[in-house]
């Protein structure tokens, strides 16, 4: 019981300092994200769009929490809805 309440008290802790912060480490990254490390140091290695910065190769990888934020955001699904509203919108202005 004590040990839950301690990872409890210990992630909120976690929370409320990112929250803070502008610029995040790997692993305050790993939390906002809900990505594993491991994911993010795969991703950034890659060359993929993750917005991370370094100093140089090897180094350790900072994040700003606003560019994360889009990313994470940035690939929302297209519902079937909209799609059809495009398709009149372009037939009408045809």
């Amino acid at each position: 019981m004590i040990n839950t309440k301690e990872k409890n008290l210990d992630a909120i802790m976690k929370y409320q300092a990112i929250s803070s912060k502008e610029v995040l480490n790997v692993e305050e990254a790993s939390i906002f994200t809900g990505y594993k490390k491991s994911y993010l140091y795969k991703l950034s290695s890659e060359g993929s769009d993750l917005p991370v910065y370094s100093k140089c190769k090897g180094a350790k990888l900072f994040f700003k929490k606003s560019e994360l934020e889009q990313w994470v955001t940035g690939y929302k699904k297209t519902k079937v809805s909209d799609v059809e509203e495009q398709i009149k919108e372009y037939l009408l202005n045809d």
